[in-house]
């Protein structure tokens, strides 16, 4: 009977050092847990994907994807400068001339608790002269969930655009 009561205990345990490890995950990467489409939707996504994209789409307020009155050429140079910031290596593919339908940039994010490596691709493109629209995806490497991660590395990266436009 003993070894029941023990056993309890550690299950106990390792469920109260889980959820604590998930909730205080979920509050790193800063996500909006309570926003639309609801939390039950969200926590779903959080502990059952490793990408976040952004599209014309979403359901998700966050990942309507942006349109910016700017050129090509200029969102591509604001978009690095905001990488460095964040500290991500970055390659631009394609060329920013200004001439230029689309430019991607890819970079590499490492997560800060366990050092993981989240692969992001950035896509420019061109809408008129003066418009351009960024799509954002990010994905983790390793893993089926995310934790709200790459969403994190979203709305990181956006804030550091945005700040320069």
């Amino acid at each position: 009977m003993q070894w029941i009561k023990t056993l309890t205990s550690v299950i106990v345990v390792i469920g109260l050092l889980a959820g604590g490890l998930i909730a205080f995950t979920l509050w790193r990467n800063a996500v909006p847990i309570l926003a639309e489409p609801g939390a039950l939707e969200r926590l779903s996504r959080y502990l059952g994907s490793n990408t976040v994209t952004t599209t014309t789409q979403s359901t998700w307020p966050e990942l309507i994807t942006p349109r910016y009155a700017v050129r090509v050429d200029t969102l591509v140079d604001l978009a690095v400068e905001s990488l460095g910031e964040l500290g991500w290596d970055a390659v631009v593919v394609g060329e920013t001339d200004g001439a230029s339908e689309t430019v991607t940039i890819t970079a590499v994010v490492s997560t800060p608790l366990l050092g993981f490596n989240d692969d992001v691709e950035i896509r420019i493109r061109a809408i008129d002269a003066q418009t351009v629209q960024l799509e954002f995806t990010a994905s983790s490497r390793v893993g089926r969930a995310d934790f709200g991660a790459n969403l994190g590395h979203w709305q990181r990266f956006r804030h550091a655009l945005e700040s320069r436009l």
